[in-house]
Order: C-alpha cells, then sequence, then structure tokens
C-alpha cells in the first residue's frame, strides 16, 4: 500500500502558490530529508541563475528534482486534494534565506537556514 501526501509549497505570506502531490513514500521520515535537500539545491541554482527565491519556481524545482532513473516524477502538480492522503505538508518560505517545513498532525518538522 503506498502512503501517499500532498505538499502545499507557499509565499511568506500563506498563500499557496503550489500543491504537489507524491504517491509513495510520503512519511515523514522519507519527504523531510527530501525536501530539504531539494529546496537547498534548488535555492543553490535560483540564487545563480535568477537571484530569487519564489515559491513557484521551487514548486517546478522539486518536481524536476524528484525524477527517477527513467525520467519519471516522484511528485507531481495537483489541484485537488486526495482523499486517502496520510500526511499532508507545508513548505512555506519566509526569506530568501528561511524556509520553514511543517506536517498537519506533526506540526513543525524543521527550519531551514539556506546559505547567503
Amino acid at each position: 500500500m503506498s502512503t501517499r501526501c500532498e505538499i502545499a509549497v507557499c509565499h511568506n505570506d500563506g498563500r499557496i502558490a503550489a500543491k504537489l502531490y507524491r504517491h509513495c513514500d510520503g512519511y515523514p521520515k522519507v519527504v523531510k530529508p527530501d525536501l530539504v535537500q531539494g529546496i537547498t539545491k534548488a535555492h543553490r541554482l535560483l540564487k545563480k541563475s535568477i537571484g530569487h527565491f519564489d515559491a513557484e519556481t521551487l514548486a517546478a524545482l522539486l518536481i524536476v528534482q524528484s525524477q527517477d532513473n527513467r525520467g519519471l516524477p516522484g511528485i507531481v502538480p495537483c489541484q485537488n486534494t486526495h482523499g486517502d492522503l496520510a500526511y499532508r505538508y507545508r513548505v512555506t518560505i519566509v526569506d530568501d534565506f528561511t524556509v520553514e517545513l511543517e506536517e498537519s498532525d506533526c506540526g513543525h518538522l524543521a527550519t531551514i537556514q539556506l546559505p547567503a
């Protein structure tokens, strides 16, 4: 049985910029390190290329980074909330160097401090 989850990527005012769906391995012990690594990598890329860090582009890069060795994404965009989600995550860009990661039942999971 798959452990499904939803990831809301939010602006610093709390508005949802993008909702993502992960069909497998939605447990916090798997998703948290994946998101921390993906957010850190995306931040480094965005700061070098376009000079700023925004929620929409972060969501797109998380999808690209989730591709397996066949090129299939492990995270996809979603518009509707699935009825059988095990976990709901919220990634909030606080500022250009801070991202908050929360899960609806577990609460705060991490504050990610990104390099300048």
